[in-house]
């Protein structure tokens, strides 16, 4: 896995925890656990990539990870303290006021609306509230809420009749007006922050899925991976005398060979002949391995085809297992090699891609080794420096494939 992989994995597992701390909720726990263990397979499944990404789809769902895990972070993990403060920022002090009342109150409320004579001792609850009042009126509206508390205890172990508690109610609906007064815009600001919090956690959420999915089906690669048009705009000088075949072997079809060759004829000025299918004996594979070595099935082609006993053709065999290259014992497989100055083999077995344009990647690929092999075989040009350069040097990995060009 890709360092940016194993990141956006990573940050993505943390805001869900965070957002199974701050909600209490065991979905988000389990959601980041199996993250977790996602990462831990992965890594020991294919180890660690130092790069940052391998190639744009890698890019786009590391991308849409990260975006998800600021949007879920954002939307769900803020602890309440910091949520405040973003939706209410200037009028933080008046809504922790505010809030502080509702506490300090609540317990003189609820012992008043049951009856519970525990009321008179909770009248005076004023002295408990820390949060200093962000103005005077508020203090004031602090102050008479608490004073009509008291009363109300006065008038109610007195036994007042109903007449007497007039003026109380009249005190009481007005600080409460009042009270609504000041909060009320508060509460406003909030709610309406509020609603622009969840619209932008829904379009987060939507365009961390659109990333995630444009990058797992591919796209990126996909739209890159479409056979260029037309006639490249250089064209090695054809040299005289020189033919190009493809042979498919163990199982390939001459018919998938054959946009290849249709290619060539557009691209290139260049007619590329199909041969017949032919088999890979079974007593070639290494079953340690459960590879060929590409030494063996260059030395098959002169066995099975006439052409490839003429120096003069290029034959360029294509075949889908896998294949190593004896001759360079550190590399665990090889896209193919070539050999006596126009003999070449080409394996599919690691150009396979999954997604929405997985054909077209696979089909890319392909056409990108072969192409490698008529550049040096057939036009005669070297292997180069340059990473746009279908025929850069150094191609160690798939990823390093799906960066070339298609031309020299």
């Amino acid at each position: 896995m890709t360092i940016g992989g194993i990141g956006g994995i990573l940050a993505l597992a943390g805001a869900f925890a965070a957002a199974a701390v701050r909600r209490r909720d065991a979905f988000w726990a389990a959601m980041a656990g199996v993250l977790v263990v996602f990462l831990a397979l992965g890594v020991a499944r294919s180890g660690i990539d130092p790069t940052i990404v391998r190639d744009a789809d890698d890019l786009a769902v590391v991308f849409g990870a990260f975006l998800m895990a600021g949007v879920v972070a954002l939307g769900l993990g803020l602890p309440t303290s910091l949520e405040d403060r973003l939706l209410l920022g200037d009028r933080l002090p008046a809504w922790a006021f505010d809030q502080a009342v509702i506490r300090a109150r609540q317990p003189f409320v609820a012992a008043a609306q049951a009856g519970d004579e525990s009321a008179a001792g909770k009248a005076h609850w004023r002295h408990t509230i820390t949060v200093p009042a962000p103005t005077s009126d508020w203090a004031s509206l602090a102050d008479g809420l608490e004073e009509g508390d008291v009363e109300w205890v006065d008038r109610h172990r007195a036994g007042a009749a109903a007449e007497d508690w007039l003026p109380w109610q009249t005190r009481t609906a007005q600080l409460s007006a009042d009270w609504d007064a000041l909060r009320g815009p508060v509460a406003d600001r909030r709610r309406n922050r509020a609603a622009m919090v969840r619209g932008a956690f829904r379009v987060g959420i939507t365009a961390a899925a659109v990333w995630l999915l444009i990058g797992f089906a591919g796209v990126p690669t996909g739209l890159a991976s479409r056979a260029p048009e037309g006639r490249a705009t250089i064209v090695p000088v054809h040299p005289p005398g020189r033919s190009v075949y493809l042979a498919p072997l163990g199982g390939i079809s001459a018919a998938e060979l054959q946009d290849l060759a249709d290619f060539y004829a557009v691209r290139y000025d260049l007619d590329v002949g199909i041969l017949p299918p032919a088999p890979v004996p079974a007593g070639l594979e290494d079953s340690a391995r459960s590879q060929v070595a590409a030494e063996d099935i260059i030395g098959l082609l002169p066995t099975i085809y006439p052409e490839a006993t003429d120096p003069s053709n290029v034959l360029i065999g294509v075949l889908p297992t896998d294949m190593y290259v004896r001759g360079i014992p550190e590399w665990r497989w090889a896209f193919g090699n070539r050999a006596e100055g126009h003999l070449a083999v080409v394996s599919t077995a690691r150009m396979h891609a999954t997604g929405l344009f997985g054909a077209s990647i696979a089909a890319s690929r392909l056409r990108k080794m072969v192409t490698r092999d008529i550049g040096v075989l057939y036009f005669g040009l070297p292997l180069s420096g340059d990473r746009q350069s279908v025929l850069y040097s150094e191609i160690l990995s798939v990823a390093d494939l799906d960066r070339l060009g298609e031309d020299f």
